[in-house]
């Protein structure tokens, strides 16, 4: 699965940060293992979730993600807006996130704004362009799959 690349949503950042021990908590642990899948990113969401987290957070979680954050390979893609399909079928914050997804040639876009994300219009514009929209559990489901399928008993 090491050639699989994912793309987190800052709500699984933040998430994941506030609860190491759920789901997000669990993927952001296996980002930074390096050992399953490569990271790709954007500054955009990453700064969304450092916002996020100064807003909500208590300064040892803010550090906790900062430290997080220098432990990770991850890939940049920075898109300044999503393409003109993009824009129609989301606001221009979520196109752009998605966009970044796309460049990055994800195979995963792991979100749980559900809202936004998982209307049948942008699920099928994202599968068509190869990328699959996830929640935390869908993700882990699919990674222990893969896992037993790999690693044979």
């Amino acid at each position: 699965m090491i050639d699989t690349v994912v793309f987190l949503d800052a709500n699984v950042y933040f998430s994941g940060t506030l609860n190491p021990y759920g789901g997000s908590g669990y993927i952001l642990a296996l980002a930074r293992s390096g050992q399953y899948f490569r990271s790709a990113a954007s500054s955009y969401v990453i700064g969304e979730t450092l916002v996020n987290l100064e807003k909500k957070a208590t300064a040892q979680e803010v550090r906790s993600f900062m430290v997080y954050l220098q432990g990770v390979e991850m890939t940049f893609y920075n898109p300044i807006a999503g393409s003109a399909e993009l824009k129609a079928l989301l606001n221009s914050k979520d196109a752009r996130v998605l966009q970044a997804a796309i460049d990055a040639g994800t195979q995963y876009f792991v979100t749980l704004d559900r809202k936004h994300f998982f209307t049948q219009e942008v699920r099928e514009y994202s599968k068509n362009r190869g990328l699959n929209i996830v929640t935390p559990r869908e993700f882990i489901e699919n990674f222990v799959k893969q896992l037993k399928k790999d690693r044979p008993e």
